[in-house]
């Protein structure tokens, strides 16, 4: 499954969470990453349910398994939500800076062409 954790990622994340810098280095780039997506996302018509964590709930205004299989071919994952009946909707996880912007790029790209 693309989204699974290993033992060794759950360790390393435990482990992390001693180191207080790094928390905070975290924490920032979540709230800043959760900005620009939310921005981002409101900017290309899509509605974002407002978020606490390290992942936005997104209405992508079409069916998200169409919209997973061509980011997929970009080589960007989303989490379609049809399993709990909202086809529509998406859950997207904060990335890096770069594959934040790589993400935005693609939607803005696939909006060009639909």
């Amino acid at each position: 499954e693309p989204f699974a954790v290993s033992r060794l990622a759950h360790d390393a994340a435990v482990a992390s969470l001693e180191d207080e810098d790094y928390k905070r280095t975290i924490l920032d780039a979540n709230k800043s990453g959760m900005q620009y997506l939310y921005q981002s996302f409101t900017s290309l018509g899509y509605d974002v349910v407002q978020s606490h964590t390290n992942f936005l709930f997104v209405d992508m205004k079409c069916d998200t398994s169409i919209m997973f299989e061509r980011l997929m071919r970009m080589g960007i994952l989303i989490r379609p939500c049809a399993a709990w009946g909202l086809k529509n909707y998406a859950r997207i996880t904060i990335g890096s800076e770069e594959q934040n912007r790589k993400l935005v790029d693609a939607l803005k790209q696939l909006s060009k062409k639909h």
